[in-house]
């Protein structure tokens, strides 16, 4: 295992230079790039154009390799027109990944009413849309890995058993972030303990639940529960660690920052000084 980082939040808008430089005296060795609509470490137009080269050795010579590209994209978008558009996009960024010589993009599953309450789904268009880009990853040799995620079609352990029975294909998987399924109030282990085999990539990030709020104020107001680095919420990371150490090939837990107690650099430092001895010994 090791350990990573998602370049977007925190250092978007920042030379990539600057985050790697930041981060690798902590014990980071993977970099998950942002490549999605705002993001501004990869841009695939650039990639596309000769720039691949720049990166890569940037990222070498900073001591890292990259993880995946991040490029979470509305691919059901209720705009047919626009929904094309997203995954054009999509597609160049896997010609990006390929240029990058990195085998995995983080996406979302997307929704076809916008961001919308979830159990408005739509199979059908799930299947057409995913099918397209799992064939076109194929040929780039590039696997998908869907974020679950409230708000889009797959939220929960029913709707991910949904994506691999309407698209099978052995190149779409998961992006596993626990906190998703922990401040819906699920069991977290059931959810990963799925799909092994198809856990690709990680987001490190920890929830913390006040149960005292959940007892007064009920589960509709969402004060009760905060975006915790890891080891500063409520879940099991050695227990998690453990399991794709023992049954996944998933070879990196990636922070992402979303803390708002532990500020810009400063969350990445505690989540390593947490996570590292549980990875390493």
């Amino acid at each position: 295992m090791e350990l990573g980082f998602l370049s977007a939040n925190v250092y978007n808008g920042q030379p990539l230079e600057k985050a790697l430089e930041s981060l690798s005296k902590h014990g980071y060795t993977r970099v998950e790039l942002g490549a999605q609509p705002g993001h501004t470490h990869v841009k695939a137009s650039k990639v596309l154009e000769g720039g691949a080269g720049k990166i890569r050795k940037m990222v070498k010579q900073a001591g890292y390799e990259i993880s995946a590209l991040c490029s979470h994209v509305n691919h059901l978008h209720p705009d047919p027109g626009k929904r094309d558009e997203l995954n054009e996009f999509f597609k160049k960024n896997i010609e990006a990944a390929a240029a990058l010589n990195v085998d995995c993009l983080t996406t979302f599953s997307g929704s076809p009413k916008a961001w919308q309450h979830p159990k408005t789904g739509d199979w059908m268009l799930f299947k057409e849309v995913f099918e397209d880009l799992t064939d076109f990853a194929r040929e780039h040799g590039c696997k998908i890995a869907i974020e679950v995620h409230f708000g889009s079609m797959t939220y929960n352990v029913p709707t991910m058993d949904r994506i691999f029975e309407t698209v099978p294909a052995r190149n779409l998987g998961l992006n596993f972030d626990p906190s998703h399924f922990m401040w819906q109030l699920m069991d977290v282990e059931a959810a990963y303990e799925k799909y092994p085999d198809r856990i690709f990539h990680t987001h490190a990030k920890d929830v913390k639940i006040f149960w005292n709020r959940i007892r007064k104020n009920g589960i509709n107001d969402k004060s009760y529960y905060d975006q915790r680095m890891p080891g500063w919420g409520d879940f099991d990371w050695r227990r998690f660690i453990l399991f794709l150490m023992e049954r996944s090939d998933c070879e990196v837990l990636s922070v992402e920052h979303e803390d708002r107690m532990f500020f810009g650099e400063l969350g990445f430092v505690k989540a390593a000084q947490f996570l590292k001895p549980l990875m390493f010994g």
